[in-house]
């Protein structure tokens, strides 16, 4: 997300003369309208009022379990000790594959792979539209592709159009159940309240985007500040220099209004993205768990009290995904995709594939979508150009209804496909065959059953990656301490990525506390049918 809004503050600072900040006439009447939307719905609270516990899901982007396990041991977490203490802390929750914000938060909200959700990665190839779409990779790769297609694909398709319409969300299936939930700062919250992006007019005069953007959202919704309905009620942090609103200090004052006017929803999610663009640039650090913690301190102090934090609320607080250190430049850290596949006629960035391009590359980081745009060029050609590449983890592809996986490095090979007599531990059956070794894989084949290692839920999530969209492509996953790059992707050297089916970016904390319910299993995928049924 902060990625996205750094390339908005491009535009931002130097448009920045033409317009100012001030709100128009339509962004009052908007945050008038919210304003009175939340006192009604008080009020009906209020007359079917029920002793029912609410929600909070806080994520933490980049939140990993072992910066708990530091802040708990060097006793700089209180607030997470407390939760902890009333409640469980699952260290090996799953992530979705690839481990990127848009699909993750696609996963939590739909309770869906990307098989079905549709949302494949941060970056990906449309062949309806034959163009990458890209919801914010990176400041470069982004005004490289155009600053403008990216505004309106994150403000006028990613929810509305390229999430699966057909799938409800925590946001419409609580509606059904007469729930009101709400949403700070969510890169995913369809709902079916209507909702108003306003866009400030340095931005959507030399833009093509609107003015106002009618969006279906959650009861309660806030977007930076494009979606910001307590403006006039509470000084928020939403300028160009504070990324638009999309920092955590907004999120908090936002939550702390709500629960100090008495206007919590049953359910709410907070999205805190600082620590993010830290671990980024700087790689994991566990003394990050201080700020973090102190953050939660003041979510529960708005309360009262924490006792009386728990006695009112289950709170949830997880991460999205690892992130994993990338090495030193000395250790060759960059897989330069562009330059591997030189044999072939790439998609440029930003254009429309013709009859000309045989290549397209959709880099998320530690893996990468690469697709071919002919018949003529085969998956196998493709192929034989990255085998080589001992720092390319795995090459997995589907063909005659099978999912091909290798390695490399030893140029070991297995298959799988859905369906079959082994069972892994979420009850999910396959047929399998090959070398194990592959991904890892402990196989008791008296017993018929499968034990992942290394690669949290592979099978899934690999099926599930390659059945998200339309086209012939190949998935690759970079060995932990390498990403992958092309013309203009970020680089991260000796920050941290992720993205990758390995442990290390798939892996994130999980704290439920204040209930003694629990998913049915430690994915994110699982998270959706958890939560309904904690406020049926």
């Amino acid at each position: 997300m902060r990625f996205i809004y750094r390339s908005v503050l491009v535009l931002c600072l130097a448009l920045f003369v033409l317009g100012g900040c001030n709100a128009n006439q339509s962004q009052e009447r908007f945050q008038k309208q919210n304003l009175v939307r939340l006192t009604e719905s008080h009020g009906e609270a209020k007359q079917n009022a029920k002793k029912d516990k609410k929600v909070i899901l806080v994520m933490v982007d980049s939140l990993e379990s072992p910066y708990i396990d530091y802040g708990l041991a060097t006793n700089q977490a209180p607030a997470l000790k407390y939760l902890i203490d009333h409640g469980g802390f699952y260290k090996e929750m799953v992530s979705p594959f690839p481990t990127m914000s848009v699909v993750i938060d696609s996963t939590l909200l739909t309770g869906t792979y990307p098989d079905q959700h549709h949302l494949p990665g941060l970056i990906w190839y449309s062949a309806q539209e034959k163009r990458v779409i890209n919801y914010g990779t990176g400041l470069q790769e982004v005004l490289a592709g155009g600053l403008n297609q990216t505004l309106e694909d994150i403000f006028l398709n990613l929810n509305q159009k390229h999430l699966n319409p057909s799938l409800s969300t925590l946001h419409t299936d609580l509606a059904k159940m007469k729930k009101r939930s709400g949403s700070i700062n969510g890169l995913i919250f369809r709902g079916n309240r209507e909702q108003l992006l306003t866009i400030q007019p340095w931005i959507s005069i030399p833009t093509t985007l609107p003015k106002e953007i009618k969006i279906a959202g959650p009861d309660f919704f806030t977007y930076g500040a494009f979606a910001n309905p307590i403006k006039d009620q509470v000084n928020l942090p939403d300028g160009p220099t504070n990324y638009m609103g999309f920092n955590n200090l907004f999120a908090l004052k936002t939550a702390e209004y709500l629960i100090k006017k008495n206007r919590l929803p049953d359910f709410l999610l907070i999205y805190l993205p600082d620590l993010d663009q830290q671990i980024h640039e700087e790689g994991p650090n566990q003394k990050v768990i201080k700020k973090v913690d102190q953050d939660l301190q003041k979510l529960l102090n708005t309360f009262g009290s924490w006792e009386k934090a728990l006695q009112e609320v289950n709170f949830i607080i997880m991460g999205d995904s690892g992130q994993t250190e990338v090495f030193d430049r000395k250790e060759r850290p960059l897989i330069p995709l562009h330059t591997l596949l030189r044999d072939f006629r790439l998609l440029p960035i930003g254009e429309r594939a013709s009859d000309n391009e045989q290549v397209a590359l959709a880099i998320n980081e530690r893996m990468a979508f690469i697709y071919s745009l002919q018949e003529q060029v085969s998956l196998e050609q493709i192929i034989n150009k990255l085998q080589s590449e001992d720092r390319i983890d795995h090459l997995v592809w589907e063909s005659n209804g099978w999912i091909n996986v290798m390695k490399p490095e030893s140029k070991k090979s297995f298959k799988f496909k859905s369906g079959g007599n082994y069972r892994d531990p979420y009850g999910q059956f396959w047929s399998i065959d090959g070398d194990e070794e592959v991904l890892n894989l402990n196989i008791d084949q008296k017993k018929k059953r499968l034990t992942y290692n290394d690669y949290p839920d592979p099978l899934r999530r690999l099926e599930a990656s390659l059945h998200s969209h339309q086209g012939r492509f190949i998935i690759a996953n970079a060995k932990t301490g390498y990403t992958f790059v092309g013309d203009a992707s970020p680089k991260h050297i000796g920050g941290g990525a992720h993205g990758s089916l390995h442990a290390k970016d798939s892996y994130v904390p999980l704290i439920i506390s204040g209930t003694d319910q629990r998913p049915k299993n430690m994915r994110i995928v699982d998270l959706k049918p958890f939560i309904l049924d904690l406020l049926r």
